[in-house]
């Protein structure tokens, strides 16, 4: 009987036995500034990376709307779309930056090995360095990403054996938003005219919605910050897809101006 009763004692006064209550994981947005890496700050990074992807999208295919539409309404509408999606750009990349995802000039270019081709001789790589990097200079944004995105892709598949590291999430955003963007453009590439400016406007109503939809979901995991600057390109975003619904409204009443252009 006594044993009986010591024994619930010591139990009780064995406090090296108890363990803490697990914790709820910090919800997006949260106040996590006191771990040395805030979660929040990483899903920023990423939220926005995403953006930019789809942001960058738009004005490639803006920048060809306003040399080959034939509307001067539609060209006019590809100019707003290229200036408001380069201030949107310059407020997401801080964001992305935080984590690495991007640079101040794009998209972060994945490492790879070195080239294995043989030089010419005489030649050394401080020299081929030398005279690539003029020509590196005169690439485009787009060129730029293809050649990022070409590059993740040999990584890939230099890959061997049974264990793979993890997909890198921004890659593949960067690769999947290339692949878009490529197909976009060949199919603009075989319109002309009247059916050009269609098929524009029609895929930057589509792409407008899109981008409304996720800044939409992205708001409710993004941190205060973040989501302040979301709020500002949602009203430009929802101001360009009301601009191109009623440019495509127009179009069906056959009440959109047009100046012929054999270059176009």
């Amino acid at each position: 009987m006594r044993i009986a009763l010591i024994l619930p004692a010591l139990l009780a006064g064995t406090t090296f036995l108890t363990f803490p209550a697990p914790q709820e994981p910090p919800r997006p947005g949260s106040d996590v500034s006191s771990k040395p890496v805030a979660p929040s700050t990483v899903n920023d990074g990423i939220l926005s990376a995403w953006l930019l992807v789809d942001n960058d999208n738009e004005i490639e295919l803006a920048q060809i709307a306003k040399d080959r539409a034939q509307s001067p309404e539609v060209r006019q509408f590809a100019e707003m779309v290229i200036a408001d999606h380069r201030q949107i750009g310059d407020k997401l990349r801080p964001f992305a930056m935080s984590t690495g995802y991007v640079t101040a000039t794009g998209f972060k270019v994945t490492k790879t090995e070195e080239p294995t081709t043989a030089h010419e001789p005489g030649e050394t790589k401080r020299e081929d360095k030398a005279k690539e990097e003029p020509v590196e200079a005169k690439k485009t944004d787009a060129e730029r990403r293809a050649e990022a995105a070409r590059d993740d892709a040999m990584a890939r598949e230099r890959v061997s054996g049974a264990i793979v590291a993890p997909a890198d999430h921004v890659a593949l955003l960067r690769e999947m938003g290339q692949q878009c963007v490529d197909s976009s453009k060949r199919w603009l590439d075989t319109q002309r005219g009247a059916d050009f400016d269609k098929a524009y406007i029609g895929m930057s109503a589509m792409g407008h919605q899109h981008a409304l939809d996720k800044i939409t979901v992205f708001k409710r995991h993004a941190s205060s910050s973040l989501a302040n600057v979301l709020s500002e390109g949602e009203k430009k975003v929802a101001m360009h897809l009301e601009h191109a619904k009623n440019i495509c409204d127009r179009m069906k009443a056959g009440d959109l101006k047009a100046e012929p252009d054999e270059r176009r």
